[in-house]
């Protein structure tokens, strides 16, 4: 199959499964997991869109990656406060779960609400289409170039504010889930990758605990938690995760150049 069948093909299988999830989530009344599975969906697609950003129609593009970021936004709070209670419940002084009920309560009716609005868009049917015809040994070249941009893109230091070290991290990891999804997806049998993938995999575990304890204690201040042991642990969490989510973050770094070494590219 020629590329510039094979990259829409790909991309309408992930189209259509959001659509699918959508209705799964609907149906289970958005309960934890069918957002949990929805929004898994989306980060897929929008991974796939990412990689493929280059070659896709810009129209294509530009609509499939507005809508898809709306529609995941619409589960960002309430998936949010559930990972808070999820995680950190047995911390929890019982009137900081039952205020956090208080809080989910008109979050899962809006959510509810806002499913209806989303199903009449069906991804399934929007046209992807890429900008040119590209000969099969242009595109394994441009594979091969486009890896070695992403990586060099997750190394690249940039100036970080100490104050602000969770955001970078945060940014770090969302680049690291959309390699991974792409190795898992586009690169399957990539032996060379596998090591790689396992340090991935480490970061975006240690680095979500990281992002999440930012939340939380962002919650704290925002939703008037007065709950001393809670706030005690969440800080605890925060200096741990951090200095773990640097160490990882190096270790990956460190992989990626030795791969872009492999490849004897400037």
């Amino acid at each position: 199959m020629k590329p510039e069948e094979e990259i829409p093909k790909i991309l309408q299988l992930h189209l259509r499964d959001i659509d699918n999830h959508l209705l799964k989530m609907i149906d289970a009344h958005c309960d934890h997991k069918s957002i949990h599975d929805y929004r898994e969906t989306v980060r897929r697609l929008r991974a796939l869109l990412f990689y493929f950003k280059p070659l896709i129609h810009i129209g294509d593009y530009q609509q499939i990656s507005f809508i898809s970021k709306r529609h995941f936004d619409e589960t960002s709070l309430i998936r949010e406060i559930d990972v808070f209670e999820n995680g950190y419940q047995d911390k929890m002084a019982p009137e900081t779960l039952q205020k956090i009920q208080m809080i989910k309560a008109p979050l899962l009716s809006q959510l509810v609400h806002m499913t209806e609005a989303m199903r009449t868009f069906h991804f399934g049917e929007v046209e992807v289409r890429t900008k040119n015809p590209i000969s099969d040994e242009k595109y394994e070249d441009w594979i091969v170039q486009r890896q070695i941009e992403l990586f060099r893109m997750f190394i690249q230091n940039d100036e970080v504010n100490p104050e602000n070290i969770e955001s970078y991290i945060h940014k770090k990891r969302m680049l690291a889930k959309k390699l991974q999804y792409v190795h898992i997806i586009i690169m399957t049998g990539n032996y060379s990758l596998v090591t790689i993938n396992q340090s991935i995999e480490s970061f975006k575990q240690i680095s979500k605990k990281l992002h999440d304890t930012c939340v939380n204690l962002r919650y704290i201040g925002q939703y008037e938690l007065n709950d001393p042991q809670l706030l005690h642990q969440l800080i605890l969490d925060h200096s741990k995760y951090l200095k773990e989510a640097n160490a990882s973050y190096e270790a990956c770094c460190q992989l990626m150049k030795t791969y872009i070494q492999t490849k004897n590219i400037d």
